[in-house]
């Protein structure tokens, strides 16, 4: 239990803090009982302190002792061995050494000691001579002056002296400062000036250039009499050499993407002279892009910093060469003659085509080559097409209809891997064709009705086109590719709105009376609907078949209309298929 007793600070009568002071009747005073709370406190910190005082100087008593030790086995070894090492300096911060002589008593209260440290603020100690610049770093920005030096005097005595010097010298000078600009990469590099070495190289390089166009400027060696593009060709298959056998002697970075550079202009250049039409330069470009093909074959696999660079270099000059081959292949496309043969109109752009699809089988990945074949399809039909188109017009609908139709069965031969991207492409095509094809054989079906109007009026025979034989024949074929094409859950749907279609379209065979339109559409159009509820099947397939027959029903109605037996015949037929498909199913 606490006490809290005091001795009144009026009287001396003990005192407490729960009824005051019974000598002189003061109530409780706090501040008296917590100095003689104080007063304990401090006997017992008092105590505390001498007992850690007492371990200190044990610890003082005990260093002073292993030093005593250490300096006299340390006085012997310099004794025995006069050149030994010296004493190590002392740790700073370390505790001071005692004095035995100094030391006094101690006190009673002793505070922890006081250790001596660094000075504020003094940091990590500074050791003279040290070198300011590291070796690697003084020699490459001597390269780099030494660069500037050399720029500065040649354009100082291009400036200045050039004219005073005749052929023969000009073409030392610049042979000597050429060779001494490639020359300096090589030293750096083995001095492991890396950047140092690939940037002279560059300037070395372009110094090479340089050199061919200042040859052609004084007519060194009569250069100038050449056709320019011819000697500009030349110029920049010699620096591609040069910069490609630069990088195998110097094994740097940089001359193998100025050979790449260079190189890009060498064949249109070497085009020029011969003045070729866009189905040339289109083979010209093509050209451009298989050497840029060659490299990204070099350098496939490699994932590193400068061979990846160098893939997006090649694979940027191969697209820009494949854009303007395609654009000059669309020309001859256009004016359907090619080489002076229309046969040979869609070649230029098959080629780009086939060269894109070669790059996406050597270099590409799965989504890319699936794009590239699809791609090709329609450029493969439309090769095909352009001949007919120019050479046999009359039978362009039935060629176009064989071609989706060849290209539908050449896909289905495909192996599956390999077999989506020209699925796609021959989609197109024999989409877009069947789409054109039903579109002509519903006008021709709207002119029939056309005809039966107003009714019971009779009705004109049908119109007599040369190619309109083509029609239902071109309507089957692209109505069976798109079937090859499609899943073979869809091909019952799509045979039968192809039947409906072919039979719309038979009357543009020839000038086709009524009656037999009439007897087409009610024959096909019953037998649709009866086999849509006879046969059990999936549900789109029945009422794709239903709504064939619906169709062609409807428009055997319309076309009766010329006369009431027409009129009554096809509803006469209706009500019989109706009864009939309602047994059936």
């Amino acid at each position: 239990m606490e006490n809290t007793g005091y001795p009144c600070p009026a009287c001396g009568t003990p005192a407490d803090l729960r009824s005051g002071c019974s000598g002189c009747g003061q109530p409780p005073y706090p501040p008296a009982a917590e100095v003689i709370r104080l007063d304990r406190e401090i006997v017992a910190l008092g105590a505390e302190a001498e007992r850690v005082r007492q371990t200190y100087q044990q610890l003082v008593d005990r260093l002073a002792t292993t030093r005593q030790r250490r300096d006299r086995l340390a006085a012997a070894i310099r004794a025995q061995f006069p050149l030994a090492v010296a004493r190590p300096p002392a740790v700073a911060g370390g505790p001071p050494r005692p004095n035995p002589a100094a030391a006094g008593p101690p006190p009673a209260v002793a505070g922890p000691p006081v250790v001596a440290g660094p000075p504020a603020g003094a940091g990590a100690p500074v050791v003279v001579g040290a070198p300011e610049a590291s070796t690697r770093t003084v020699q490459g920005l001597l390269f780099v002056l030494g660069g500037l030096l050399l720029g500065t005097a040649a354009v100082v005595f291009t400036a200045v002296a050039w004219a005073a010097v005749g052929v023969a010298g000009r073409a030392l000078i610049l042979a000597a400062v050429t060779a001494v600009a490639l020359a300096g990469p090589l030293l750096a590099v083995r001095r492991g000036l890396r950047g140092t070495a690939e940037t002279f190289a560059a300037v070395g390089l372009l110094l090479v250039v340089l050199d061919g166009y200042a040859a052609w400027s004084v007519d060194l060696f009569g250069v100038a009499g050449w056709p320019g593009t011819r000697y500009a060709a030349l110029v920049g298959g010699a620096s591609a050499a040069a910069a490609l056998g630069y990088a195998r002697l110097s094994r740097l970075t940089v001359p193998w993407f100025a050979a790449l550079l260079a190189a890009q202009p060498v064949l249109p250049l070497l085009s020029v002279e011969a003045r070729p039409g866009p189905a040339g330069w289109s083979l010209v470009f093509v050209g451009v892009a298989l050497l840029n093909l060659a490299v990204l074959m070099a350098l496939r696999g490699r994932a590193a910093g400068a061979a990846l660079a160098g893939r997006i270099l090649a694979w940027i000059a191969h697209a820009a060469a494949l854009v303007a081959a395609a654009g000059c292949a669309l020309v001859p496309l256009a004016l359907g003659r090619a080489a002076g043969t229309p046969l040979l109109a869609g070649l230029p752009l098959l080629l780009v085509a086939s060269t894109l699809l070669g790059a996406a089988l050597l270099t590409g990945g799965p989504v890319f080559r699936a794009v590239a074949a699809g791609l090709l399809v329609p450029v493969l039909a439309g090769a095909l097409l352009r001949p007919v188109a120019e050479l046999r017009e009359s039978l362009l609908l039935v060629a176009a209809a064989l071609v989706a139709a060849g290209l539908a069965a050449a896909v289905r031969l495909l192996p599956a891997g390999t077999r989506s991207g020209p699925r796609v492409g021959a989609l197109l095509v024999s989409g877009g064709l069947l789409q054109l094809t039903v579109l002509m054989a519903v006008v021709f079906a709207g002119d029939a009705v056309a005809r039966s109007l107003p009714p019971w009026r009779g009705a004109a025979v049908g119109p007599d086109f040369a190619w309109g034989w083509q029609l239902p024949v071109a309507v089957a074929l692209t109505v069976a590719a798109v079937a090859l094409l499609l899943p073979a859950a869809a091909r019952p749907a799509v045979a039968a709105a192809g039947v409906a279609a072919v039979a719309l379209a038979l009357p543009a065979v020839g000038p086709t009376p009524w009656p037999l339109a009439l007897a087409v559409d009610l024959a096909v159009g019953a037998v649709l609907l009866v086999v849509a509820a006879a046969r059990e099947t999936r549900s789109w397939t029945v009422l794709t078949r239903a709504a064939a027959g619906a169709v062609l029903l409807g428009h055997g109605l319309l076309v009766g209309l010329a006369a009431p037996a027409g009129a009554g015949a096809a509803l006469a037929v209706t009500l019989v298929a109706g009864v009939a498909a309602a047994a059936t199913g």
